[in-house]
């Protein structure tokens, strides 16, 4: 356990019980999750340096190699994708500019909460249909505004994916 300055080690004998559905298993503890070698709050830590940093030099800092970097950092993401629930009733659809010659992602993004919801790359009908067939085929219904540019394929995607979409697209003070 790395606490900055100096380093613990924590040795425990995590005791046995006998389950009736389950048989033997053992006692599930505070500090880890089942499975893990690192504790919820160096877990913690690492994800406060890995969201700073690329997981090269996240690793460096933590003193643990690249590959249980990046298992932390895929158990972080699969927490928050679990705990996202709903689809925001308010989404923007943008595309932004990478690089040189005419590089774009499509960015949909939450307008009531700063939040990414989904990137794409290029800037095509069929990068707004991936992010409606993500949210599943009942959750458009939910979305009561879309704000974007004029930009036909994401016009059409919206027009394909949600019910009175020519209602509930506005199009961005930025390109009208």
């Amino acid at each position: 356990l790395d606490s900055g300055i100096y380093q613990a080690y924590i040795h425990a004998s995590i005791p046995r019980v006998i389950c009736p559905d389950h048989g033997r298993i053992q006692v599930k503890t505070e500090w880890s999750e089942k499975g893990s070698r690192f504790t919820n709050r160096f877990e913690v830590h690492a994800i406060d340096v890995l969201s700073s940093t690329d997981v090269k030099k996240g690793s460096l800092i933590l003193g643990i190699s690249w590959d249980q970097a990046w298992h932390i950092m895929q158990k972080a993401v699969s927490r928050g994708l679990a705990r996202k629930t709903s689809v925001p009733g308010r989404i923007g659809v943008d595309e932004k500019s990478y690089g040189k010659h005419h590089h774009y992602i499509t960015i949909v993004y939450d307008l009531n909460n700063p939040a990414v919801d989904h990137i794409e790359f290029d800037r095509k009908k069929e990068s707004l249909d991936l992010y409606y067939t993500k949210i599943g085929k009942d959750a458009p219904a939910n979305i009561e505004a879309i704000s974007m540019d004029m930009w036909d394929p994401f016009i059409a995607s919206t027009r394909t994916h949600v019910d009175d979409a020519k209602s509930k697209i506005v199009f961005d003070r930025f390109h009208i």
